[in-house]
C-alpha cells in the first residue's frame, strides 16, 4: 500500500484537520494511506535540517509538501534561501525514490497573484515536471490569517483527495541540485548517562527526544568535522528560559521563552554559522520577563529541554 506523507506546518498540524478529512474521503478501500508531519511553530528553513530524520521515520512513497502557510515571508530572509529548501527536498526524493508534489494553501496577508513564494513553487514544479496544487483564495475559508474554518477544512480535504488521484512523479538523479548540506545532531545521542531523564515531545506526526538541563547544569558536545553550527531545536513552555552556550571563547544566549509559553511546543532558532569544534550549554536561573498572552507565569526553577544542534556543511557537486 502506498504511504503518502503530507509534510507541512501549523495548518497541516491541526488535528483533526484537512488531512484526516481527506483520508475519510479517500476511504478505507483506497490503495494508499495518509500520514502527516505538521511542524507547528517552525519554518521551512528549520524543516530542511530535520528532513532526513522525518523520512527515516515515515519512509513514505510520496510526499505532498505544504510550505506556503508559515509566516517566514515576513522574517527578512532573502527569497533565494527558499531555493535551498526546495533543493534539499527534491534531492532527498531523488536519492530515496520518493514521488513529490507541492500543495500551496492561502493566507489572508498574501496575494497569490503577486506572491514570490507561490510563483517560485509553481515554477519549481513546472521545471521539474512535478504535480502542483494551489488554492490561492482563502475568502470565507479561514478563521484567522492562515488556519481554515470548518468550510476551509472541507475544501482543502476535497482538493487533496482529488489531487491524490493524479499520477505520481518521482524526481530522477538529473533533477538534483547543488546545495549545502543541512543536518541535525540529536543532543540525546551525544550526552551519556541521561537515559532515565530523557523525555519525548510528540505532536502531529513528529517526535523528538529531549535532553533536560537543570539550572546550573552544563552539557558538552563535539561538532562533527566539516560541519558548522547554525541553530538549535528545543522545548518551549512554562518552565523554559535562557540557555547559555559557548565554545570556550565566546558566550551566547539561546532564548527559549516567549509570550506563547503557557503551553509546550517545539521551538527552533537559526544562527549565523560558526565553525566551532565543541559546544557547552548551561541552563541559566533567570526567570523570563516576557508576559504571557494568557495564564499565570510559572516561577519555579527553569528546566532546559534540548532537541538538536542544527548544522550545515559544504556544497556537493553533481556531474
Amino acid at each position: 500500500m502506498e504511504k503518502v506523507l503530507i509534510l507541512g506546518f501549523s495548518v497541516t498540524a491541526e488535528t483533526p484537520g484537512f488531512v484526516e478529512q481527506a483520508g475519510k474521503l479517500i476511504g478505507d478501500g483506497a490503495a494508499m494511506t495518509l500520514r502527516k508531519v505538521g511542524l507547528g511553530g517552525l519554518q521551512p528553513y528549520h524543516m530542511r535540517h530535520l528532513l532526513s530524520e522525518i523520512l527515516d521515520d515515515v519512509n513514505p512513497d510520496t510526499i505532498i509538501a505544504e510550505f506556503a502557510t508559515p509566516g517566514f515571508r515576513k522574517f527578512g530572509r532573502h527569497p533565494a534561501d527558499h531555493q535551498n529548501t526546495l533543493a534539499t527536498l527534491i534531492n532527498a526524493c531523488a536519492d530515496r525514490g520518493i514521488a513529490l508534489a507541492l500543495l500551496d494553501l492561502p493566507r489572508t496577508d498574501v496575494d497569490a497573484q503577486t506572491d514570490w513564494l507561490f510563483a517560485m513553487h509553481k515554477e519549481f514544479c513546472a521545471t521539474n515536471g512535478l504535480p502542483y496544487l494551489c488554492i490561492p483564495d482563502g475568502d470565507g475559508l479561514l478563521r484567522d490569517v492562515v488556519h481554515p474554518n470548518s468550510e476551509g477544512v472541507a475544501v482543502y480535504a476535497r482538493a487533496l483527495a482529488d489531487f491524490l488521484e493524479h499520477p505520481r512523479v518521482t524526481p530522477g538523479p538529473d533533477r538534483k541540485r547543488p546545495v549545502a548540506l543541512f543536518s541535525a545532531i540529536h543532543v540525546s545521542e551525544h550526552v551519556p548517562g541521561r537515559g532515565d531523564r530523557l523525555s519525548t515531545f510528540s505532536r502531529s506526526g513528529y517526535s523528538v527526544e529531549m535532553t533536560p538541563i537543570s539550572v546550573g547544569e552544563t552539557i558538552s558536545l563535539t561538532i562533527p568535522a566539516g560541519m558548522d553550527l547554525c541553530g538549535f531545536t528545543y522545548l518551549m513552555g512554562p518552565r523554559s528560559g535562557i540557555v547559555q552556550y559557548t565554545d570556550g571563547h565566546e558566550d551566547r544566549r539561546l532564548r527559549c521563552y516567549d509570550q506563547f509559553c503557557y503551553y509546550e511546543r517545539l521551538g527552533a532558532q537559526i544562527i549565523d554559522p560558526v565553525s566551532w569544534d565543541t559546544i557547552s550549554m548551561t541552563q541559566l536561573p533567570d526567570l523570563p520577563d516576557t508576559p504571557l498572552l494568557k495564564g499565570e507565569a510559572d516561577t519555579s526553577d527553569r528546566i532546559g529541554q534540548l532537541g538538536h544542534l542544527l548544522t550545515t556543511g559544504n556544497t556537493p557537486s553533481f556531474d
